[in-house]
Parts: structure tokens; C-alpha cells; sequence
């Protein structure tokens, strides 16, 4: 049989199923059938969409034996901070010396499905247990001084509400969600200019960005786009969650060999004020801004790149108290880890502490592995396995650690089209140790030029 006759075989089952229970319901008969055979139906339904997925997840794998391109990956400093994104040089290789060498130009699609089991979000007042996504960007740099450069990101995403929106858990399964506001809209996110001092011993840098650029970064876990999709492995949640994209101020160098210093001042939106009192990212820029500093220690092991941060933020306005009167300001420390062990495998890690007076999540972590050349002559792709938790303030309802574990395959079926099946898997939603873990399987697909 076919594939399509098979699922036209298979409709038709459910289609006669349900018609034949309508029928009887509304002749009164066999009512009790109904209520026992329906619950039964949808029980399968969902264990056939997940043992879909599944079988996708296997075949990409199966397709990492068959597939064995040639390899086309370069590395390259995305920001100034030393962290790392794959790219492909194709304007470099098709645009003329004296463009390419003060102007680049990169960009992307990545779209994704995502299919939940015990969870469900609204989508226009309907219930639905899955969600899509599609978001183009491009990125240009222009240098057009010696160690000056402007950066511009511009995005366009589009997608359903997120299950952390929905109250399901803590921290969303999809780092790549935006606000209602931003949702469908293209997006000016960055356009920032950066200069290097004596001999690249310090830099200045001033514009738009979102503090995740020069903070908390990582280079196993850090880019939603190319690595893991759920928040918690690619960011620290609840500094993700008071980031904006806003106007700043850096200032950064290396006193010494091996540590790198920088420290970030931003206008911010209040985006946890009480009852809604924000205000815009241009209002008031100086008015209870956002700060941060970094330290990063480079020292190398055997080699092999590593890199430990030790960093602190502090956002200036007042956030109301989780209990009792009064109001605080939300602040947090924390540590960004990576370290390659081999040149193919990499670890990474986070701890993060967060002003437990008035933030749900005071205490956050995350470790895992990523691991390029796992399959042989597969030398371009790279698996990911993670697991991270997140404790539930003891001045909430639930009190538990939510657990996410997430694992992801990134295939490079040719120079620019990548495929990413990904799965994962929550325990203990929203701290509570008794409700039903949820696990969510997608697959992505990337292409960038």
C-alpha cells in the first residue's frame, strides 16, 4: 500500500467511526459506547502523532548514514564578548574584495513544528496542542574603520503564544517567542556600533542591542536558531525574561592575558512593573535603568577554548513583593560556563540567583554536552543533550524544581539547509510535583545564505 492510500485508509476509519457514534448518539442509542470509545480514539490519535515524530527523529538519524556531504563550516567572533556562531561565507565568496572585506551580509530562515503531550495552548480560543513558527532575519556588519564596526540585526518571527504565556511552566520550551505586540511584525533588533582600542585591549560600544550580547552568553548553549530551543538551555529564564532590545551604553577590555571585563548600562521597559507601569525603551532612557557586569576567564585547557563567567545585574526599578507590602529591585548573579574537552565535544554549564523577594524563580541550572562528528563522515553535524531545573519560589503555590531534559540532532543535509529534529521533556510543570510531565517533539528546519 501506498503512503497516501494509507492515510486516506485511515481517515476514512475515524471519519466512518465518528459518524456512526454521532448517528447512534442522536438516536438516542449506544450513548455509553460513545463516552467509552471517543476517550479511546483520542488516545490513539495522540500516540500515533508522537510515534510520528519519533519515527522523523530516526529517520534524520538513519539519513546522517546516507548523506554525507562534503564539509562547508566556518567559525567565526559573532560579538564582542567571544562568543561563536556557524556561518557560510557564500557573499565572501561571490561579492568583490573591497565589499566583502568592510561589509558583510548574512542571513537566514529557520522554521519549526512542535506537537505537545499533556499540555495545549489557545490559538484564536481554540485549544490546539502544537504550535509553528517561521522566522527570517538578516545580519550586516560594516567596518568602515579600522577596528570600527556597526552591527544591525533585522527579524521577522511569527507564532503562537508560548506555554510559560499559558501558566503550563516556568520556562518556555521555545526561546525564539515573542511578545504579542512583536508577534507578525518585522523588527529593527539590533543596530549597534562597537570600537576596538590599542590593539584590541578595550572597546566602546553604544546603540540597540538586548543585554545577552555581552552577558551570560555561552558557546554550547546560547542560540535558540542553531542549538537548543528550550529557554532554560539557552539563557539564564528570568534574566532572559527582564531583557530588552533597547538603547546602551558598553565598555569592555582585558586588563590581562586571558580575562576580559565589560560592563553594560541600558534603558529599560520596567517589564515587571506592577499592574502594567512600564514605559517605552525611549522614555526616560536614564529613568531606573538596567545594569550589568561580566568578568570572563579564557585560560585555555590543554589547547582546547574554555571560558568561565562570573556576572551580576541589577534592574533599577521597583518590583512589587511577592508577599507583603513594599517593593524591591530585581537583581541576580550568576555563572556561564563552556569548555571544550576534545575537538569534537564540548560541555557547558549555568547557576543563576535571582532576588527571591520578588522573583517565582529564585535559583536556576543548567549543564550538558554537544558533540560535532558523533556519526561517521558526518563531520558537520552536531548533537546536543541537556537537562536544566528551576526552583519555584517557597512563596508560590508549588514549591518543587521544574526539570527540562532536551536533546536535539542538527543535520547539514547541504551548504546552506540544515535540519533539526529536537525533543523534550518536563517534569514537575510550574514547580508542582504532582502534575503530569510534558514532552514536546519538533522538528526545524534552517537555511541561511
Amino acid at each position: 500500500m501506498r503512503w497516501g492510500d494509507f492515510k486516506i485508509a485511515r481517515h476514512a476509519h475515524f471519519s466512518l467511526m465518528d459518524f456512526w457514534i454521532r448517528s447512534e448518539a442522536q438516536n438516542g442509542v449506544h450513548s455509553s459506547c460513545k463516552d467509552a470509545i471517543m476517550p479511546v480514539i483520542h488516545k490513539k490519535r495522540k500516540r500515533r502523532k508522537i510515534g510520528f515524530f519519533l519515527k522523523v527523529w530516526l529517520f534524520i538519524l538513519l539519513l546522517g548514514f546516507q548523506v554525507s556531504p562534503p564539509c562547508y563550516v566556518e567559525a567565526r567572533e559573532d560579538s564582542l564578548n567571544g562568543s561563536h556562531e556557524e556561518e557560510t561565507s557564500y557573499f565572501k565568496r561571490h561579492l568583490p574584495k573591497y565589499v566583502y572585506e568592510s561589509f558583510t551580509l548574512k542571513g537566514s530562515v529557520v522554521g519549526y513544528y512542535q506537537h505537545y503531550a499533556n499540555a495545549t495552548i489557545l490559538d484564536r480560543g481554540k485549544a490546539v496542542d502544537f504550535t509553528t513558527c517561521i522566522s527570517p532575519q538578516l545580519r550586516m556588519t560594516w567596518r568602515p574603520i579600522e577596528q570600527g564596526a556597526l552591527h544591525a540585526r533585522l527579524r521577522y518571527t511569527k507564532n503562537r503564544v508560548d506555554l510559560s504565556q499559558e501558566g503550563v511552566v516556568l520556562a518556555n520550551l521555545l526561546e525564539t517567542d515573542v511578545s504579542a505586540k512583536d508577534n507578525g511584525s518585522v523588527r529593527l533588533q539590533k543596530l549597534y556600533y562597537s570600537q576596538r582600542f590599542f590593539g584590541d585591549r578595550a572597546f566602546l560600544a553604544f546603540g540597540k542591542t538586548d543585554g545577552e550580547t555581552f552577558i551570560d552568553t555561552n558557546a554550547y548553549a546560547n542560540d535558540s536558531r542553531t542549538q537548543f530551543m528550550g529557554q532554560p538551555l539557552v539563557d539564564n529564564p528570568v534574566l532572559d525574561d527582564e531583557d530588552d532590545y533597547a538603547p546602551f551604553v558598553a565598555l569592555g577590555g582585558r586588563p590581562v592575558k586571558h580575562l576580559q571585563l565589560v560592563a553594560i548600562g541600558q534603558s529599560s521597559s520596567w517589564p515587571m512593573a506592577e499592574g502594567g507601569a512600564g514605559k517605552t525603551i525611549w522614555e526616560g532612557m536614564l529613568d531606573h535603568p538596567y545594569m550589568a557586569a561580566q568578568a570572563t576567564y579564557s585560560p585555555g585547557f590543554r589547547g582546547l577554548e574554555g571560558n568561565y563567567r562570573l556576572y551580576g545585574w541589577v534592574q533599577s526599578y521597583d518590583h512589587p513583593k511577592l508577599t507583603g507590602d513594599g517593593y524591591e529591585k530585581g537583581w541576580g548573579i550568576g555563572l556561564s560556563l563552556d569548555q571544550k574537552v576534545t575537538d569534537d565535544v564540548g560541555l557547558f554549564a549555568r547557576l543563576g540567583y535571582q532576588n527571591e523577594d520578588v522573583y517565582e524563580m529564585p535559583w536556576f541550572w543548567s549543564t550538558g554536552v554537544q558533540m560535532t562528528a558523533l556519526l561517521p563522515g558526518r563531520e558537520a553535524d552536531v548533537f546536543g543533550l541537556g537537562i536544566s531545573g528551576i526552583k519555584a519560589n517557597s512563596d508560590t503555590p508549588n514549591t518543587g524544581t521544574e526539570i527540562h531534559l532536551e536533546t536535539y540532532y542538527r543535520v547539514r543535509v547541504s551548504k546552506y539547509f540544515f535540519i533539526s529534529p529536537d525533543l523534550q521533556y518536563v517534569m514537575n510543570p510550574l514547580g508542582n510535583t504532582d502534575a503530569t510531565a510534558i514532552f514536546a517533539a519538533m522538528l526545524r528546519g534552517t537555511f541561511r545564505f
